[in-house]
């Protein structure tokens, strides 16, 4: 296998790893928490590779493209992934991963909406049995309501929450034509950790919600997802971006998909049932049918 699929399998298998990491943390640690330390712990690794790789010279960034940056990485980091990591300990990572899928037909329809692209047969037909997935997986069988209302407040959040990853990036686009990618990712994390940040400080819980996360049972566990899931995943991610067509990328690094239904059976005894796996392949194939076009 060449270096480029290397890469974005890579940032598949961290991003899985990440997630179930994130839930072995320990219950009672708010998600708005947990968003803050990884992006503040990630922001402190990523500086210096970006000092390493771009050099110590400011970039030419336009106040425009700076703006964008700035609000993508405010959308996409300080809210969307606070949002992402409450739905994670409502649903879980396997229920989680499969809605994760959305992103990809999300981002085409951003694109067609927002940048004029094309919206093709296949972008529609892909899209459509991403979210048949989703759907599939968040509408389940329960004897108790609870669970049940629980399961769909957590695919909605995760949904609204790739609605605003999504239109981040399609925002960001343009951009990366004219600003390093490591710079792009730099002054993403730093606005999204400081915008995490506000939403602890402006809680009248401010306080119990940092007590919650120092006296975490697990921090171990929740430095290892920080470095898994937000800064090796993130530098992965630009790296595959870099070596890849995007196509090959979309489809690779969706492969996280698949291991983290596969981990979450191993290691947390969530249960692999048909529903799961018929999620899984609609939600996989949707996928390689959006690259196809």
């Amino acid at each position: 296998m060449t270096t480029g699929p290397t890469i974005a399998l890579g940032c598949a298998v961290t991003w899985a790893l990440a997630l179930i990491l994130w839930r072995k943390v320990g219950a009672g640690v708010p998600a708005r928490a947990l968003n803050f330390f990884k992006n503040g712990f990630s922001l402190i690794l990523l500086i210096p590779t970006l000092l390493m790789i771009e050099g110590f010279s400011w970039p030419s960034i336009s106040s425009s493209d700076l703006a964008i940056i700035l609000l993508s990485g405010a959308g996409g980091i300080g809210i969307a992934d606070g949002l992402y990591l409450w739905a994670l300990e409502l649903i879980g990572p396997s229920r989680l991963a499969i809605i994760d899928c959305l992103y990809t037909p999300t981002v085409v329809l951003f694109s067609w909406l927002v940048l004029g692209e094309e919206l093709t047969p296949f972008r529609i037909l892909g899209g459509l049995l991403v979210l048949l997935a989703a759907l599939a997986v968040s509408v389940e069988k329960s004897t108790q309501a609870a669970h049940k209302s629980q399961i769909v407040k957590g695919g909605i959040i995760c949904a609204i929450a790739i609605m605003i990853m999504s239109l981040g990036i399609v925002g960001l686009k343009p951009v990366f034509s004219r600003v390093p990618l490591f710079w792009i990712v730099t002054l993403r994390l730093a606005v999204g950790t400081l915008v995490s940040l506000l939403g602890i400080l402006i809680s009248p819980q401010r306080v119990n919600i940092f007590r919650k996360l120092v006296s975490a049972s697990g921090r171990s566990y929740l430095v290892l997802a920080s470095f898994c899931g937000t800064y090796l995943s993130m530098v992965l991610w630009v790296s595959g971006f870099k070596y890849n067509d995007a196509s090959v990328a979309a489809v690779l690094t969706q492969t996280s998909t698949v291991l983290t239904v596969i981990l979450a059976a191993l290691f947390l005894d969530e249960r692999l049932d048909v529903r799961k796996l018929f999620a899984v392949g609609t939600s996989m194939l949707g996928v390689l049918i959006l690259s196809m076009d």
